[in-house]
């Protein structure tokens, strides 16, 4: 994808809830919503299950 399309996505979707950054309970940083981006852009391009997408960007929760 040309970067200056992705820009233009990053830019136009930055203001959803979904993709901005938040912070858990102990107030650890989650997700960066750039891996977000990538992830929802997966699902759609590619038809991929979202779990799958998550492992692959690494959003899942950690279970250790």
């Amino acid at each position: 994808m040309p970067l200056m399309l992705f820009r233009r996505i990053n830019d136009g979707i930055m203001d959803e809830l979904f993709f901005q950054q938040r912070s858990n309970a102990a107030r650890q940083l989650l997700v960066q919503p750039l891996q977000n981006i990538v992830g929802a852009q997966r699902v759609l391009t590619f038809g991929e299950a979202a779990d799958r997408a998550d492992e692959f960007v690494r959003i899942s929760g950690s279970t250790t």
